[in-house]
């Protein structure tokens, strides 16, 4: 994750939208955010969420259902863990699903992991069977409860005839997810790059960051 590239918006927005109607492209469930680095900001979450609020005012279909969407009832289907260590993140996904249940949890957000993981081991060997074990936990998360599971990543410098900037967290890794989305920042606008997908090909899409939270370029 390069600083200032939206990685942190793209995630408070996903915890708002997943609670939308599946005809907004919504889920129509709560977000588990999990915290690593203490950047969930109680205050962006709520502008996001006044922005979706007069997004939603537009389309009368919403006008009997506008008591779904109010800031409290928003807040309260975000659930926030703050997981700053390693230990911490393996237990909370080993006990989640009772959480998941409880709350119709559609979407797990973790931001980011490679803040727990970039300085915990010294063996690369146990760095590993972590990561395997936590992706495991998600993905049969992702498949018992038919949810979402989104993961930032930082972003480093390899050295390897030349430098190269690279997910963090190795190849091992990087290979893991199977759709991986890219931003990244030009002069004159941000771009989302669709960079691996098992259904569809490369893509990227122009996007600003408002108060109101990502949106649509206007070309």
């Amino acid at each position: 994750m390069v600083t200032g590239m939206g990685f942190f918006r793209f995630s408070l927005q996903l915890s708002v939208n997943v609670q939308l109607p599946e005809w907004l492209g919504g889920l129509e469930g709560g977000c588990l955010f999990i915290d690593c680095e203490r950047t969930f900001i109680l205050e962006r979450v709520k502008q996001i969420i006044t922005g979706t609020q007069h997004h939603l005012q537009k389309f009368p279909q919403n006008s009997a259902r506008m008591n779904d969407f109010t800031m409290e009832k928003f807040l309260s289907r975000i659930q926030v863990c703050r997981c700053l260590e390693v230990v911490q993140l393996l237990a909370l996904a080993h006990s989640m699903n009772e959480l998941i249940e409880q709350k119709n949890i559609r979407l797990i957000i973790i931001d980011s992991l490679a803040f727990p993981f970039r300085c915990a081991f010294d063996d690369l060997n146990q760095r590993s069977r972590a990561l395997n074990q936590l992706s495991y936990l998600l993905q049969a998360a992702a498949e018992r409860w038919k949810l979402a599971v989104v993961v930032t990543n930082q972003m480093t410098t390899r050295i390897k005839q030349g430098s190269q900037v690279v997910p963090a967290l190795g190849d091992l890794w990087a290979h893991t997810p199977q759709v991986r989305i890219g931003l990244s920042k030009t002069a004159t606008h941000r771009l989302a790059k669709l960079v691996k997908s098992p259904v569809e090909d490369e893509n990227e899409v122009p996007f600003c960051i408002t108060e109101d939270g990502i949106r649509d370029v206007q070309l």
